[in-house]
């Protein structure tokens, strides 16, 4: 018998969430906005960043944002070819909490837990223990943001957002 696939799992998750809570209120412009924003697909180039700030690598793949549940949940998918990695989250905006919440698996199986406040374009993670020992926190600032380009940075943390390096630059361009 096959497993199911992890997009199964969280969308069956998705499903019966949405079947215990009641009809949901239309949710606040901005967050629409937001969640419509990503929708399309993206060429995206990455720039991982070495201690001191200087670009040590870049490499190029793609993001497409499409509806997983329309209206409220995005599906994103990412692919960086060179790195044989791709990944797929899940991205909402929880009225319950006020916050956009992206549950993300990437291609070594790995959950990250994110979540960011509405009036902002910072998503942060939880703490996630790493193969070294480590507790790692991950933070996107999103900016330069339109509707056709925008640009973050993603930084880490190893002693719970007290320090944070700049890791990795991404820029994306909409494809049209």
């Amino acid at each position: 018998m096959r497993k199911p696939s992890l997009t199964y799992l969280f969308l069956a998750l998705l499903a019966a969430t949405a079947i215990a809570q009641p009809p949901e209120q239309p949710l606040p412009d901005e967050a629409k906005r937001r969640l419509e924003g990503i929708l399309g697909t993206w060429d995206s180039t990455w720039q991982r960043l070495n201690p001191q700030g200087e670009v040590v690598r870049t490499w190029e793949g793609t993001e497409e944002g499409s509806w997983a549940i329309e209206g409220r949940v995005v599906l994103l998918s990412t692919e960086v070819p060179s790195q044989n990695s791709r990944s797929r989250g899940f991205l909402y905006y929880s009225e319950a909490d006020g916050l956009f919440h992206l549950t993300s698996v990437d291609s070594r199986g790995d959950l990250w837990l994110l979540s960011g406040a509405l009036d902002e374009y910072v998503i942060t993670s939880e703490p996630k223990p790493q193969r070294n020992g480590m507790e790692l926190t991950i933070r996107f600032t999103h900016h330069e943001t339109d509707a056709d380009h925008f640009s973050s940075v993603m930084e880490t943390s190893v002693d719970g957002g007290e320090t944070w390096r700049r890791a990795v630059l991404q820029d994306l361009v909409r494809r049209h």
